[in-house]
């Protein structure tokens, strides 16, 4: 890893924790994340899914894909 490349990663590693440390729902924290991931990484899409149960992913947040997936679109 170049030191440069090092230096973004813990830069965004900061960000992260100041955005899991931040006293806001947990909705608008999962689409500060993805956006802070995103922007980092210079991608075009980001998305966060979680586990509903043993068998399901949920889609919870999205850079990228259309917002109105979120919470709608599983898979299993």
């Amino acid at each position: 890893m170049t030191e440069q490349t090092e230096s973004e990663s813990r830069k965004l590693l900061g960000r992260l924790r100041e955005a899991m440390a931040e006293t806001v729902a947990g909705q608008a924290r999962l689409d500060h994340i993805v956006k802070l991931i995103a922007d980092s990484m210079a991608t075009e899409v980001c998305s966060i899914y979680l586990f509903r149960d043993a068998d399901t992913l949920e889609l919870c947040a999205t850079e990228g894909l259309n917002p109105e997936a979120v919470h709608k679109t599983r898979m299993r």
